[in-house]
């Protein structure tokens, strides 16, 4: 039985080997049936040839005729051969859209090494058949792109076509005799025997087409579901398991999709109601209520943020709320005492500085203004002379009390004779009418005695006081601006601490030493800038110098100093640091010379489930994604570490993560034994990897015994070079091993790898564009990412980024442009308006720190305006006054001139020499012995006064020496000059009054004093006496002429 079989399975291959060589130039080639063929099958035939060489002898010149059932079976498979090759190209079309993203990664690959296949192939046959082999059909195959593949393919078919039809005639030609014969019984045996086989394979195809079909729109289904519930209605029917299995993971993969985006969409729901209410609370009561859950931990940050933020606001306004409420009850409390005791008694609290300095001074007022009503009912109600002679009035201001003194002598003017009183009258009104300190001195009492006389001497001392305090008041705010202005131009800080004010009064004081405070301030945090600063600098240079660091000995030499504490504690750990990564480095890059000797590990087939593991852990450990990049997977809690040499000769490994080239280790796991799925990726995003050649290695660094750590450890390398090119590398390590070198992949330039990925996705182009026109923040995020590569992607992702800082940074940029436009145009109208433009000047359109000091300089603008205008009045009026007050003193006549040797000449020259005094084409002084305070007053041909309170003329006179306002000297002096080439000719009029006698010891009147006036080399002097509240004294005419 046995031998029955061999014999029947021996024809039977017989009869195959005759079909095939037989029929191989008759029938049309088909790849998919010809496929069965095996082509190794000549040398069968070369041996049957040599067993049976007879037969071909005999044979050889005959020819059999195809019958008529032959041809038609024939014509029939051609039929289904069509049928087969429609429903096979079917099944390829929905293989490629299923296997679109695989498909398009390795279907250049194989295509390249099909196509070296190939041409290998032509040169083996040209070989055989004694061709000259023509080199040029594997010529550049590697840097082809796919088009030039193809067509490059069908040459090779076309050209090995040609060669297997040569080779197999050559074979065949030497069987053709010997097995003509059988030809038509076994060409119609096989023909049958393919047709069923056709048709079987066409019910195959059909309903594997149909399957695939149904497969491809549940997945479709399955991915584009917006919900659980439209997820769970789908139902799934296959009985292959493993299909089952795959569709079951995509299902659950998709739920948690859903369930995610559902699970945002609360959060960003419960994220924008509790920001809501958070900026609607109006207290903190209410605020304190807000309870933030249910947000994921980015929204909990802003959350928490925006909380504090407006807890403090409302905490503050609250606070202020407070303190204004006691502010005002305390002003109500202030405007309701009628007492002085209560003033007495009332203790200011609850409220900040600034209200508490506003009801201080309220409070000072409003005890002055009932004080005065007091004053004002006991003297309207009193009835005695000698009452009202006794009344001391005090606690009201120097005005009011003169107001007061004058109504005490009003109500004893009415209890007294009429006569006596009108005169009384006379002379208060009189005194009330005066302007000036030199018109009050005027004023003689003739024909009034006794209490009356006293009464006046009173009444005229205070009117006196009075003017003095408006005239120092004047000079204090004078001196003020003075200071103000000097104090703003100082830049130096000890400088500003020993500057000195004076002469300004107590008030003006404060305001001075605020504004010192400020500045101080102000110069001290510019001084602590400038040494951070420095302080920054040499920090940024010495750590550039560590991270710039090449060898451990050479970072071991980097000096830390001249930093503060904190940078020199961060520099040195970063010293420690770098020293450790270098001396660990050193290390590695022996190893990897030792490495590089070795040979690398083959590439294997791309394998789509170990892609799906990659891509898996890509978005479970949220790895970054780049056209370069190395990623390595194991099985186990070993620690394996991946390390990359990059062309530019820099080691990325656990110890430096980063390279120049913008290389970066994004994951690096198990240093401690954290998970059994591991992943470790080292990425250049975008596309910013460097051409060149990449040395990849692994490194068993730890067995984790303890949690079972098992070797060997079988681990793969996932190699993405290019948007669509991916390279698997697999292998096998234990501890103790040495460093493997995995591979040597050889990467294109940015520029090529770049226009690959334009040629394949038109989108980026059209994306790119739109967030580079992008005119505004609110425009960009209107631009969304869809329809990009997994490269592309993220390389806008970054880029969208950088446009969104760089717009954010221009508006803010034309936004402080603008303010600061405002802010100079308001500027230049503050300096340079009218008051009645200033009056109406609004400041707008810029921030509050801008708005702050423009309405602070506005309103000192304003006011120095105001009392410009007010001091010129009063200067007009007092002037006028003044000046009917000299005519009166010179009607008296002149003092005379002294003998030369009775002059002061070296005091004169002295004092004014310590004073700093300056000469001109003339000068005037004035010197005296005490305390008080004599004044210098002279007349100009042009009708200017030179006084203490009107320093310089049109004309070129100054007042440069002004001293004893406060009793600063016993040696004092005065000086009065005109600048050279300014003075008119004419005569100038000399005056001299005696302004205050201050209350120092030892300090007397009548104050002698000395006037000197000197033209070139020639002096004049002259010499007399004054008292306090005597009229101004007349001292001379100085006739200036040029000539």
């Amino acid at each position: 039985m046995m031998v029955v079989i061999i014999i029947v399975a021996t024809i039977l291959l017989m009869i195959l080997i005759w079909f095939v060589f037989f029929t191989n130039n008759d029938m049309v080639e088909d790849d998919g049936l010809s496929s069965i063929v095996n082509f190794e099958m000549p040398k069968l035939f070369k041996q049957e040839d040599e067993k049976m060489g007879f037969w071909s002898g005999r044979k050889s010149s005959k020819k059999l005729e195809e019958s008529e059932s032959v041809k038609s079976l024939r014509g029939e498979m051609l039929g289904k051969k069509q049928n087969l090759s429609s429903l096979e190209q079917e099944i390829s079309d929905v293989q490629d859209i299923r296997n679109a993203r695989a498909a398009a990664r390795r279907e250049l690959e194989n295509k390249r090494t099909k196509c070296m296949d190939m041409a290998d192939e032509v040169l083996q046959l040209q070989d055989k058949l004694g061709i000259p082999p023509d080199e040029a059909f594997d010529d550049n195959i590697e840097n082809m792109d796919s088009a030039d593949l193809d067509l490059r393919m069908v040459e090779l078919s076309h050209v090995l076509r040609l060669l297997r039809r040569e080779v197999d005639h050559q074979d065949a030609e030497k069987m053709k005799a010997r097995l003509r014969r059988k030809q038509d019984e076994v060409t119609e045996k096989r023909m049958l025997q393919e047709k069923e086989k056709m048709d079987l394979e066409e019910k195959i195809l059909k309903d594997r087409l149909k399957k695939m079909k149904d497969e491809e729109a549940l997945r479709y289904n399955i991915e584009n579901a917006k919900t659980i519930e439209e997820l769970e209605s789908i139902e799934i029917k296959t009985k292959d398991e493993k299909e089952l299995k795959e569709l079951n993971e995509l299902v659950e993969i998709n739920r948690a999709r859903i369930i995610k985006e559902e699970e945002d969409f609360k959060h960003l729901q419960k994220f924008e109601e509790l920001n809501e209410s958070i900026f609607n609370s109006e207290t903190v009561a209410e605020l304190e209520l807000i309870k933030i859950e249910g947000v994921n931990e980015k929204q909990l940050e802003i959350l928490n943020n925006n909380y504090s933020q407006r807890h403090k606001l409302l905490l503050g306004r609250e606070t202020l709320a407070k303190q204004l409420k006691r502010y005002e009850e305390l002003i109500e409390i202030i405007e309701g005492f009628n007492e002085l005791e209560e003033f007495d008694n009332l203790v200011i609290d609850g409220v900040n500085a600034r209200q508490m300095k506003e009801l201080e001074q309220i409070k000072s007022m409003r005890r002055m203004i009932v004080a005065n009503i007091m004053y004002e009912n006991l003297i309207s109600n009193s009835e005695s002379i000698a009452e009202l002679n006794d009344l001391i009035i005090t606690g009201v201001s120097e005005e009011n009390e003169f107001e007061l003194i004058k109504m005490r002598n009003e109500k004893i003017n009415e209890l007294e004779d009429e006569k006596v009183s009108a005169l009384v009258k006379k002379y208060e009104e009189e005194i009330s009418g005066c302007t000036s300190v030199l018109e009050v001195d005027n004023i003689d009492f003739e024909d009034v005695e006794g209490d009356k006389l006293e009464m006046l001497v009173e009444l005229k001392n205070a009117k006196r006081a009075s003017l003095v305090a408006k005239i120092r008041e004047e000079g204090y705010r004078e001196n003020y601006q003075k200071l103000r202005d000097q104090m703003k131009s100082i830049d130096d800080l000890d400088e500003l601490q020993g500057f000195e004010i004076f002469n300004v009064g107590e008030h003006y004081t404060i305001e001075l030493e605020k504004l010192r405070l400020g500045r101080v301030e102000f110069l001290e945090e510019q001084e602590r800038l400038r040494i951070e600063q420095e302080e920054l600098e040499k920090y940024n240079s010495i750590r550039k110098a560590i991270m710039h660091a090449q060898t451990s000995e050479e970072i071991q030499n980097v000096e830390i100093e001249e930093v503060n504490e904190d940078q020199q504690e961060e520099l040195t750990n970063l010293k420690d640091e770098m020293y450790v990564i270098l001396k660990e480095e050193e290390s590695i890059r022996v190893y990897v010379e030792k490495a590089l000797e070795t040979d690398g590990l083959a590439p294997i087939e791309f394998n789509e489930e170990i892609e799906n593991v990659f891509l898996n852990r890509f978005g479970e450990y949220g790895a970054k994604i780049g056209d370069v990049q190395f990623s390595l997977i194991w099985e186990n809690n070993n620690d394996l570490d991946l390390i990359i040499k990059t062309p530019k000769d820099e080691l990325i490994h656990r110890a430096r993560k980063t390279s120049s080239c913008n290389g970066v280790l994004d994951l690096e796991m198990n240093m401690k034994p954290e998970s059994k799925s591991p992943l470790e990726n080292i990425v250049w995003e975008g596309i910013s990897g460097e051409g060149g050649e990449y040395s990849i290695f692994v490194w068993h660094r730890k067995r984790h015994g303890m949690l079972r750590g098992k070797d060997p450890t079988k681990f793969t390398v996932r190699v993405a070079n290019g948007s669509n090119e991916v390279v698997f590398l697999s292998g096998q390590t234990s501890f103790g091993d040495p460093l493997k070198l995995i591979s040597n992949i050889s990467v294109k330039n940015i520029e090529e790898r770049g226009k690959e990925i334009q040629k394949q996705e038109s989108v980026y182009i059209s994306i790119k564009e739109s967030i580079e026109n992008a005119e505004g923040v609110t425009q960009l995020d209107e631009i969304e990412l869809v329809g990009l590569s997994r490269v592309r992607y993220n390389e806008l992702l970054t880029y969208k980024e950088e446009i969104r800082k760089r717009l954010e940074h221009k508006e803010e940029e034309d936004r402080i442009i603008a303010e600061n436009k405002q802010a100079e145009d308001l500027l230049v109208k503050i300096n340079e308006g009218s008051l009645e433009e200033l009056k109406e000047l609004v400041i707008d359109g810029v921030n509050e720190d801008k708005k702050a000091f423009l309405t602070d300089l506005l309103a000192d603008k304003v006011s120095d305006l105001e009392m410009e205008v007010e001091r010129r009045r009063r200067m007009v009026v007092a002037n006028e006054r003044m000046m009917s007050a000299l005519n009166d003193a010179e009607s008296v006549g002149p003092l005379e001139m002294m003998e030369e040797d009775l002059r002061r000449d070296k005091d004169f020259d002295k004092r004014l020499k310590r004073a700093s005094a300056q000469d001109g084409d003339f000068r005037i002084s004035l010197i005296w012995d005490n305390f008080n305070d004599l004044d210098l007053i002279v007349t100009a041909p042009s009708g200017d006064i030179l006084h203490s309170g009107n320093r310089t003329t049109i004309c070129g006179g100054h007042l440069d020496v002004d001293m004893n306002f406060k009793p600063e000297s016993k040696a004092p002096v005065e000086n009065v000059f005109w600048e050279k080439g300014k003075a008119k000719p004419g005569e100038y009029k000399v005056f001299v009054h005696h302004f205050k006698k201050h209350n120092k010891r030892k300090n007397q009147d009548p104050t002698e004093f000395s006037v000197q006036m000197k033209v070139g080399e020639r002096r004049g002097e002259f010499k007399s006496k004054l008292s306090s509240g005597d009229p101004v004294m007349f001292v001379g005419i100085m006739n200036f002429d040029r000539k």
